[in-house]
């Protein structure tokens, strides 16, 4: 994280001229740790399993999550610390990937939905802020609104993302990309 943050974050304009393929790799790996994260963020039946019947003996010698030592909140941190990385990057950079990118967050909206995560409103502000800007490219637009008829058909508006969803759908309509 701290790698891609000094990357994303301190270099990424020189980055994208001198070597624009390594910056859309490392925009492309901050998108797909976030969706593991998230996919970990909830424990196995195991642990669960083990958490309710098991002794603190047993306990200590079950098998390690794929999530590491981090609890739900670190991790949950971590995601979206990394999604912030995404803010200020190039326009270029993003039209280049516009279609993974927006396929990534999609697979996000999807993942945190079915493992019921709930997100703040700065959240999903983030989260079509980096839709918005998957829009400046043709191709990254279906998967933009495969996400927002996702959350539509599965009655996902609500007072938290209703205002960053609907700036999304005027920019659509008034042709702003």
């Amino acid at each position: 994280h701290n790698f891609l943050k000094y990357v994303l974050e301190e270099h990424a304009d020189a980055v994208s001229k001198n070597f624009p393929y390594f910056l859309e790799r490392c925009i492309i790996t901050v998108v797909n740790a976030t969706i593991r994260l998230i996919e970990f963020s909830k424990p196995t039946v195991h642990e669960a399993h083990l958490s309710q019947w098991s002794s603190p003996r047993m306990k200590s010698s079950s098998p390690k999550s794929l999530s590491g030592d981090m609890n739900i909140k670190d991790r949950m941190n971590t995601v979206w610390d990394s999604l912030r990385l995404m803010r200020g990057l190039p326009s270029d950079a993003v039209c280049v990937i516009a279609d993974q990118l927006g396929r990534g967050v999609y697979s996000l909206v999807v993942v945190s939905h079915t493992q019921s995560i709930s997100m703040s409103q700065e959240q999903w502000y983030m989260i079509f802020s980096i839709l918005s800007a998957t829009t400046s490219a043709c191709l990254g637009r279906p998967p933009v609104w495969r996400t927002v008829a996702y959350l539509v058909e599965n009655d996902l508006i609500n007072d938290m993302n209703f205002t960053p969803c609907r700036h999304l759908l005027l920019r659509f309509f008034q042709g702003v990309f």
